[in-house]
């Protein structure tokens, strides 16, 4: 889809590697095991590729690398991603 006059990007491929603990769709709220997780923000987990792609506009808002815990602890650092956040 066309937003801006820029084509969106796809959603990045989910984790290969599988849970053994119980996980719940990020998208629709299946529960089971050997769900996938965003293989980049690692915060969210889909029961499937359809709901992966189902979530995507919302999920691309907010998903990110977790930050490295050394920058993290440094409060300049996060006082840029509050500002940036805010904007």
């Amino acid at each position: 889809s066309l937003v801006s006059g820029k084509q969106n990007p796809p959603p990045p491929a989910l984790v290969t590697s599988e849970s053994k603990m119980a996980d719940t769709c990020s998208h629709c709220g299946k529960q089971g095991t050997g769900f996938k997780r965003c293989s980049v923000c690692k915060n969210v987990s889909y029961c499937g590729a359809e709901c992966q792609k189902a979530a995507w506009k919302k999920h691309k808002k907010l998903c990110a690398p977790p930050i490295p815990l050394a920058l993290a602890l440094h409060t300049d650092f996060l006082q840029e991603v509050f500002e940036a956040v805010k904007r």
